[in-house]
């Protein structure tokens, strides 16, 4: 938190303001649109977070996070009663 020192306050203390900004909170879909520009290379992290008032950090963790579940969404999976063999390649080979 960075404090500046109020000009022309009396006293032996000086009167401390916060000059923090209020924290941001983007829509889910900004937030997408960010991260799909920042993966095409149309802008850096650093350029979308300027762009949008948060940290490099924030959008790189959007960016993860995006990227960490499209990854567990695209898993194969079979269903039904036999799901703990193996994925779909697996069995194919298991059966050949």
């Amino acid at each position: 938190m960075w404090h500046t020192p109020a000009i022309g306050s009396s006293g032996s203390e000086p009167e401390v303001l916060d000059v923090r900004k209020a924290a941001v909170r983007l829509p889910v879909e900004e937030k997408q649109r960010v991260v799909l520009a920042v993966l095409a290379g149309e802008l850096t992290a650093a350029e979308a977070a300027r762009g949008h008032g948060v940290s490099t950090n924030a959008v790189l963790s959007w960016r993860s996070k995006f990227l960490d579940a499209g990854r567990r969404a695209l898993e194969e999976k079979i269903s039904g009663p036999d799901r703990d063999t193996g994925t779909a390649v697996r069995i194919s080979f298991r059966t050949q």
